[in-house]
């Protein structure tokens, strides 16, 4: 193994400073996608740490769909400051929704651990799953609990910027796959940022953006040319459940209309560089025409080079395990005894967000924080295997 493939020191994997970031050749752009990002040539994001305005926001969005660079997983490990709790699984066949507690920077330092111990046993093996763990190592995205509320705060303030932008159009926030059929209406990752980007706004601005951002399509009022559709998720890996969303959507005319017009765009917490510059395609029909869905990501996830079948970036989460590409290669570094023992735990997060309840209530004409009261009940009622009152389920009658 080349010892200079061994990763650098925090100081030198991370900058606070704005920098160029490579991109891989975008083969599969369609012709719309390849003018734009030709215009543009190499993104120029801003650092991790670096403190940045509303306006810098904004304009980054606009112009390169994405704003920043995540954190590189080695000074994330160093961070004594990470302390968030999260459950995990105590053993790969455990059940969902049950688990032990841990904390986010104990669970990188464990990660860590298992990445280096199996490169350290394997140094003179040029094999696959060495380069693999070397490249986790040093370019994994990892997003713990600062990185996904800067980011919810930070897609918030791209949405209020496009609706002051445009004082007459609406932005309507689908979390499609919530509701597709093989999820059995638990909710998914996509509703739960909806909530946690809305929760970032005060009460003055839900009011005044209050029948200006929707949830359903019913309660689009404005043409396609005074509006757009939002599909929201925190990333797409293989994109099969977007996909399937879009597919299942361009049956309603409401979004068609939309769709026709370029008007549907994916928003996303992190997303590859491939995904960004190509968007994500979409089989039309029988499969003979491909469209590209514009991809907006706060973060732009690190270049892995190892990562082909997962869009060149390995991405996970403290909320949620990204099973294909970062969890799949983590059990099998993993020996087998320690995988049933539960490690690593970052593998393996039990998605508390699935018995997450609404904060804040959307309906046709009104955002409004729901009363802690409320929450709470609500709460309650899912815990016990109900199902809470929404903005889409009777909410209004639910707590007024």
């Amino acid at each position: 193994m080349d010892k200079n493939l061994l990763p650098s020191t925090p100081d030198a994997l991370q900058s606070s400073q704005m920098v160029e970031v490579p991109q891989p050749p975008a083969e599969h752009a369609d012709e719309r996608y390849q003018q734009l990002f030709t215009a543009l040539g190499e993104m120029t994001l801003h650092g991790a740490n670096e403190q940045l305005t509303e306006q810098q926001i904004v304009d980054d969005w606009e112009q390169h769909h994405a704003v920043k660079q995540p954190p590189r997983f080695a000074e994330q490990a160093m961070d004594t400051s990470r302390q968030s709790p999260f459950r995990y699984a105590p053993s790969a066949m455990a059940e969902r929704g049950v688990g032990s507690i841990a904390m986010e920077q104990e669970a990188l330092l464990e990660v860590r651990e298992v990445l280096t111990n199996y490169i350290g046993r394997n140094a003179n093996q040029e094999t696959g799953l060495v380069g693999k763990a070397v490249d986790i190592l040093q370019n994994l995205t990892f997003i713990g609990e600062k990185e996904y509320q800067e980011a919810a705060t930070g897609i918030g303030t791209a949405w209020k910027a496009y609706l002051d932008e445009y004082p007459d159009s609406q932005l309507c926030v689908i979390t499609e796959i919530n509701q597709l059929e093989r999820f059995d209406g638990k909710r998914k990752s996509d509703e739960h940022l909806k909530q946690q980007i809305l929760e970032t706004f005060t009460d003055e601005e839900l009011e005044r953006y209050s029948g200006r951002i929707v949830d359903q399509l019913q309660h689009l009022t404005v043409d396609a040319e005074h509006g757009k559709i939002v599909m929201l998720d925190d990333w797409t890996i293989s994109g099969k459940q977007m996909v399937d969303s879009y597919q299942r959507l361009l049956r309603d005319p409401v979004f068609l209309r939309f769709a026709a017009r370029d008007r549907v765009e994916i928003n996303l917490i992190a997303a590859s560089a491939d995904r960004i510059r190509n968007g994500l395609p979409v089989p039309i029909g029988e499969g003979e025409k491909i469209e590209h869905l514009p991809v907006f990501a706060y973060y732009q996830a690190h270049y892995a080079a190892t990562a082909q079948e997962v869009g060149f970036s390995y991405i996970t989460g403290l909320h949620s395990s990204v099973n294909y590409g970062f969890g799949r290669t983590c059990e099998k570094l993993t020996p087998r005894s320690a995988w049933n023992a539960g490690h690593p735990m970052l593998a393996n997060v039990v998605r508390d967000y699935r018995t997450g309840v609404a904060t804040v209530d959307i309906q046709q004409d009104r955002l409004q924080r729901l009363p802690e009261e409320v929450v709470a009940r609500n709460k309650a009622i899912v815990l016990a295997g109900g199902v809470a009152a929404s903005s889409t389920t009777g909410g209004e009658a639910a707590w007024q």
